[in-house]
């Protein structure tokens, strides 16, 4: 094929692939990362192209990482191209080596952060000082079809759900939208828009060697599984990681809709921790768990990044095994089966003091208002009333200790026997506040009171006790 050929080809694909998959609007601004290695300056390229006939405004970011010898000299390239063309440059420097062995990561993953990090950073600042708004603001990378196989294998060999073999999205939509306009060429198509150009790039020594893993499964099982299997091996892999994203996509909205039937409560809220109710777990699909717990667990961690098939089978054992147990995960993330309950979440932070504002008072019996024997007792949540002439010592707010107990129908019951009773579980039990009378159990805060103290037509006088301001001027006749 002739050079005009090539070059006439590869730009309709990709701009056709910009509007099937909705990626740019006129009048965006975009944001492209450019390295200087061959599919960067392919993305640049390709993107000034659109830019002749769509209105956008273009800047290019460069990340030097530090590692190589030569990174001064890929830098010095992108941003000459930049000056040549008018397209604001702007070069980040970090020691990504260093910043790696400090935050307990590969170089790979500190290297992506900090691209994203740096991406972020400018939309941040044009917004700012342009008054535009983040969701006309575009972020493009350079992630080609190559990449997407090797993705979608990676994270099948280390043992990924279907969320992993999907590869890379297209787009992803967040504060600033990402788009990988490149996902439709394959690396020998780049290779061959540039040579049709004449646009020469930079080469990055470090993807020649099998240092990280990724480069490992390009050098070796790639090729191997061209030649020896199929020639179309890259494009049948991609093809399948792009079904398993449509797949995906669909088991989510379905797992969606399921976790609001199984989640019943939360511990602190629901981006740290979930509590789901393990028989309404159980009534949903296996595939449809899996997807709950998987979509709890990426809310969880941080970067959705090593969570595997491992962590959610071991999980969903919690729901199909009765007993208490507990599995520990990533990131300091833990779960919990307690009763018919599986807590999910950052668990340790439950053992924190819970902040509340008691207050005690006596108050005049008229307070409660008398109509013909029957008393008005408020029956909020957080205002309860006591017989105070019952109360044989200072009411102190503690948790849990050795004998104290609580009187309800049909007498005294050990607070222990309380808890197992009413199925509440052992890791709540030690935190939860209590007003008591010595050993007895006045109320169980925002819980239940003990039926020795409550209001009588013998009463005279009343302790009224608060959690915070509460309005009570509701109440039920007793």
């Amino acid at each position: 094929m002739k050079g005009s050929d090539v070059k006439a080809k590869t730009e309709n694909k990709v701009i056709g692939y910009i509007k099937e998959k909705d990626m740019l609007n006129s009048g965006d601004t975009l944001i492209i990362g450019v390295s200087g290695g061959a599919d960067s300056m392919c993305l640049l390229l390709l993107l000034q192209k659109y830019r002749e006939k769509h209105p956008i405004t273009i800047y290019v970011v460069h990340i030097n990482h530090g590692i190589r010898t030569e990174a001064g000299e890929d830098e010095a390239f992108v941003e000459e191209y930049c000056r040549n063309y008018g397209i604001p440059f702007r070069a980040v420097h970090e020691n990504v080596p260093i910043i790696a062995e400090k935050q307990h990561l590969t170089e790979e993953e500190a290297g992506r952060r900090i691209r994203y990090e740096a991406f972020n950073k400018l939309a941040d600042e044009i917004c700012a000082s342009e008054g535009i708004r983040p969701e006309a603001v575009r972020i493009a990378v350079a992630h080609n079809l190559n990449d997407l196989a090797e993705t979608a294998l990676f994270n099948m060999l280390r043992g990924s759900s279907l969320t992993g073999l999907s590869g890379i999205k297209p787009v992803r939509h967040g504060k600033y939208t990402i788009i990988r306009p490149l996902l439709c060429l394959e690396r020998s198509e780049i290779e061959e828009y540039l040579k049709s150009t004449g646009q020469s790039y930079c080469t990055d020594s470090t993807n020649a060697t099998d240092d990280y893993a990724r480069n490992r499964i390009r050098h070796n099982i790639i090729p191997v599984a061209e030649r020896d299997i199929n020639s179309n091996a890259v494009m049948h892999i991609a093809e399948a990681a792009k079904e398993a994203a449509e797949a995906d996509e669909y088991i989510g909205a379905e797992a969606e809709c399921a976790l609001r039937r199984c989640v019943v409560a939360t511990l602190e809220d629901c981006e740290r921790s979930y509590c789901l109710q393990a028989l309404a777990f159980l009534k949903e699909a296996p595939i449809i768990q899996k997807k709950m717990l998987h979509i709890i667990l990426t809310r969880l961690s941080p970067g959705h990044k090593d969570i595997s098939r491992i962590h959610i089978d071991k999980l969903q054992e919690l729901f199909y095994v009765a007993g208490n147990r507990s599995v520990d995960l990533p990131f300091g993330i833990s779960a919990i089966r307690e009763y018919n309950n599986v807590f999910i979440g950052f668990l340790d932070e439950r053992d924190e003091a819970e902040n509340v504002n008691i207050s005690m008072k006596e108050v005049a019996l008229s307070e409660l208002g008398i109509y013909k024997n029957s008393i008005k007792v408020p029956s909020l949540e957080c205002t309860k009333w006591f017989d105070y002439d019952k109360i044989n010592s200072d009411p102190i707010v503690r948790t849990r200790l050795p004998g104290d107990y609580i009187s309800i129908s049909g007498g005294k019951k050990s607070l222990k026997k309380y808890f197992i009773d009413e199925k509440i579980p052992k890791s709540e039990r030690d935190r939860m506040l209590l007003l008591a009378d010595g050993s007895h159990i006045m109320w169980i805060l925002k819980g239940r009171i003990s039926e020795y103290y409550k209001i009588t037509e013998a009463t005279r006088r009343v302790l009224r006790v608060d959690i915070g301001e509460q309005d009570t001027n509701q109440g039920n006749t007793l």
